[in-house]
């Protein structure tokens, strides 16, 4: 029992943090060269928050 509720909380956070790490590296790929907006990743409200701040802030 003890193995799938770990197995379970591992998909879990790993779920929760999939798009953010998908952020991160669409920040990273962005340069002076390349300034394109971030195309939102998530439904999640957060997420869509924090894209839409940085896309004001680079424009």
């Amino acid at each position: 029992m003890m193995l799938v509720t770990l197995f379970l909380a591992y998909q879990l956070i790993k779920r929760i943090i999939k798009p953010i790490e998908i952020l991160e590296k669409n920040l990273n790929q962005r340069t002076e060269e390349n300034p394109k907006l971030i195309e939102p990743i998530s439904n999640i409200g957060e997420i869509k928050s924090i894209t839409s701040v940085l896309n004001n802030l680079f424009c």
